[in-house]
């Protein structure tokens, strides 16, 4: 045992390919990191590598352990008198761990060989069942957390995302770093400062996995918390784009052994094509077909959402209900498609009067409402109703005629408005409050918006298009 192997990474990936052990795919991928010249990719790569030679038994393990992962080795080869030593992977200085999204090294999940391919089926089954099911993307954000909660058996599951209709960060399980608004309380100035730093690394350079084995080598400003470990993975779609990340934690170091990492490869696949066919059905179902504005379920669904955050944090927003003006006798004068073109027409012109956080949909016909995210007070909710309300009227619309050819015309629109809370509590009440000034301002000569004006405000010079509620 007197002949030592260098500690150079690159030396012994060389003679690892030249003594053909390992299988061929693992060759392979040992092959890419020699070829890539990357360090931190040829080291991970010979510890995955002589470890999978000390499982088979080609390799016989004198110091350290296969698991925890990333620790020092040294292990021997009686076949060729040899002795490898390699120095641990984690330090200070590199407190970190970034592993392919697949790799030929993977050691058995520890489950039967169609164990958790039937896990995932029946997940599949019972909660994703109905169209109403697959869209609701919290909900499935909700069973991505639980289910790698128990395949990886951590204690919770976090999941940060900036693109999608959702909660920021959503937080599961009773040992949760940090907790979403809706999960409970909880200190929220760190939701999601703890792991921003680690997100951030996560998305750079190639996809993969990102393994904070032992939180006491990181420098003490950028540890989620005192001890632990945590796996960091991407998940990315494309149409429509969004980047999120799934965040699983443990309170103790280095719980994330290989078996566990084997079995997030395997259901990384599962939970990108849950979150993207759910992103795109729901664009599918929450979109009007004619206006391509969002329809009527997705506005309820936004508001009951834009309901519970302005309840936690006192803010006040915006409800108007706007319905384009004696349509029904324009439809019979016209015909249906010149119906369609007026629909079309003014769904843009309110799209783009509209600020970039607020949401319009059409409710049904020639009806359209729009929430006005918070924080604004009444009078600038109204105001921007009349904005909308002048938009409209300015409009010159090119439609086909029912004798032939084309021709131009305009319409108006009346539009109602409500505040949360100041008008209602609820869903119910903002509309019943939005919908009797919609009424009222048609009652009142339409081309107008009736909102009621706050206390001490004079009501509108006569003729100003805006009615006093």
């Amino acid at each position: 045992m007197g002949d030592r192997i260098p500690t150079s990474y690159a030396r012994l990936l060389e003679r690892l390919l030249r003594w053909r052990l390992l299988p061929a795919g693992a060759e392979e991928e040992l092959a890419a990191a020699l070829s890539a010249g990357e360090p931190e990719a040829q080291a991970l790569a010979a510890h995955q590598a002589v470890r999978l030679l000390a499982r088979t038994g080609t390799l016989a393990l004198e110091a350290g352990a296969l698991e925890p992962l990333g620790g020092r080795l040294v292990l021997s080869d009686a076949r060729r008198g040899l002795r490898i030593a390699l120095p641990p992977l984690l330090s200070r200085n590199r407190p970190l761990l970034r592993h392919p999204l697949e790799s030929r090294f993977d050691v058995a999940t520890g489950f039967g060989p169609s164990e958790i391919d039937a896990i995932l089926s029946h997940e599949r089954s019972t909660n994703l069942a109905t169209v109403e099911q697959s869209t609701d993307l919290r909900s499935v954000v909700l069973g991505i957390c639980d289910l790698a909660r128990r395949l990886l058996e951590a204690p919770a599951a976090l999941f940060l995302s900036r693109d999608l209709p959702i909660p920021g960060a959503i937080a599961r399980g009773p040992g949760a770093l940090i907790l979403a608004p809706e999960e409970g309380p909880g200190d929220r100035s760190t939701l999601p400062r703890a792991w921003a730093p680690w997100i951030d690394e996560l998305h750079r350079g190639p996809p993969h996995i990102l393994s904070l084995p032992d939180f006491r080598l990181l420098p003490p400003a950028r540890r989620p918390r005192p001890t632990g470990a945590a796996l960091l993975a991407p998940c990315i779609g494309e149409e429509p784009a969004w980047r999120a990340s799934l965040v699983l934690p443990a309170g103790a170091a280095y719980w994330f052994t290989d078996q566990r990492l084997a079995r997030l490869r395997r259901l990384l696949p599962y939970l990108r094509s849950q979150l993207v066919y759910a992103a795109q059905l729901r664009g599918v179902v929450s979109f009007d077909y004619l206006t391509q504005i969002y329809n009527r379920a997705f506005f309820i669904d936004h508001l009951e959402r834009m309901l519970d955050g302005a309840r936690r944090t006192g803010q006040r927003f915006g409800l108007l209900i706007i319905d384009i003006d004696d349509f029904r006798s324009f439809n019979s004068r016209y015909g249906y498609d010149a119906g369609d073109a007026v629909l079309r027409a003014v769904a843009a012109a309110l799209e783009g009067v509209l600020r970039s956080t607020d949401v319009l949909a059409r409710y049904g016909g020639e009806e359209f409402v729009a929430v006005l995210a918070p924080e604004l007070t009444r009078g600038e909710a109204r105001g921007i109703g009349e904005r909308l309300r002048g938009a409209i009227a300015a409009l010159r619309i090119p439609v086909p005629h029912l004798g032939g050819g084309s021709r131009e015309v305009h319409v108006t629109v009346s539009i109602g408005g409500a505040l949360f809370p100041d008008d209602g509590p609820g869903r119910d009440g903002l509309f019943q409050a939005a919908n009797r000034r919609l009424l009222a301002a048609k009652r009142g000569g339409k081309n107008r918006v009736l909102f009621r004006l706050a206390d001490g405000e004079a009501p509108p010079a006569e003729g100003a298009g805006t009615a006093d509620g």
